[in-house]
């Protein structure tokens, strides 16, 4: 049985429980089309096994106990957000930081920290950066993010539809609450929202996303730089394109249509993309992309 289609449902694992944040129940908006601050935590726990009776000399097999997926709502304190849709999320250790979104109103920039252990929010004061300076990526919803050495990295996003849509990438570093912009260089992507990101071998992949105008079916990947990198500046973020219109005339592959508003996962040395809309229908397609080789 194939899962309906699907789009725009943020989601990130932590530790072994996946966690989503903005709808009133795991598969539903609301019906009145409210945003919600809600937190749903999906646990993997193992049941019980019963075991029959054996002689003492009887050496059983080893079975893994079954797995229960069940949901539950976390209840959280501190300083919570306003609801928030288009916004993104990614875990340091047993925090989970949140980053921007929309509550319906206007676009954010600000950041929280959820401790996981502790089951609070706090909000973050971004702080000034060696150089002194106290910068921060404007307000956007949309933008996606991935965690590598310690570093928080978000990419694209909006802000009108109808104009200043983002392809800056930003660095957030949780230990001083600073923000540092990297310099593009290369094959630069087109300004988009509601791509996806995956981190795989220390680089980023982007793929899809819309303009306002256009929707994507690229492509492309970055080297991202080494933790010590930033204590000289603001490293140079070095795009390159893997995948698009052009080099796929020369090979005739077969790719996914272009979308956005689709989820992307990293399995083995390939990325998954799932679901998305294409300006006419929501999809529920499965593709899979092979980094080494640079085909789906």
């Amino acid at each position: 049985m194939r899962p309906s289609g699907q789009y725009g449902y943020p989601i990130r694992r932590q530790g072994s429980s996946p966690t989503t944040w903005g709808r009133d129940t795991p598969s539903d908006q609301s019906p009145d089309g409210r945003l919600s601050t809600r937190m749903a935590q999906m646990s993997l726990s193992a049941g019980p096994l019963e075991r029959p009776s054996r002689p003492a000399s009887y050496s059983p097999p080893r079975v893994s106990p079954p797995v229960t997926f069940t949901w539950e709502k976390v209840r959280t304190t501190g300083e919570v957000f306003t609801p928030r849709t288009g916004h993104c999320c990614a875990s340091v250790g047993d925090r989970i930081f949140l980053f921007g979104g929309t509550d319906g109103e206007s676009r954010k920039c600000d950041v929280y920290c959820y401790w996981c252990t502790r089951q609070e929010w706090e909000k973050i004061q971004v702080q000034r950066s060696h150089d002194g300076q106290l910068s921060e990526p404007a307000a956007r919803s949309g933008a996606r993010s991935v965690v590598y050495e310690g570093i928080v990295y978000i990419f694209g996003g909006y802000t009108k539809k109808d104009g200043d849509y983002f392809n800056d990438t930003w660095a957030f570093n949780p230990l001083y609450h600073t923000w540092t912009v990297l310099a593009a260089a290369g094959d630069v992507p087109a300004r988009r929202t509601d791509h996806s990101m995956v981190l795989y071998d220390g680089s980023i992949y982007v793929f899809g996303g819309f303009d306002g105008r256009n929707r994507y079916n690229d492509v492309y990947s970055m080297e991202l730089p080494p933790h010590g990198a930033f204590r000289e500046g603001s490293p140079i973020a070095r795009w390159q394109l893997e995948d698009g219109p052009v080099i796929r005339r020369s090979s005739g592959q077969e790719c996914p249509s272009p979308r956005f508003g689709h989820s992307a996962v990293v399995y083995g040395s390939c990325m998954y993309v799932f679901g998305g809309w294409d300006g006419h229908d929501t999809l529920n397609e499965l593709w899979e992309f092979n980094f080494p080789s640079g085909r789906w």
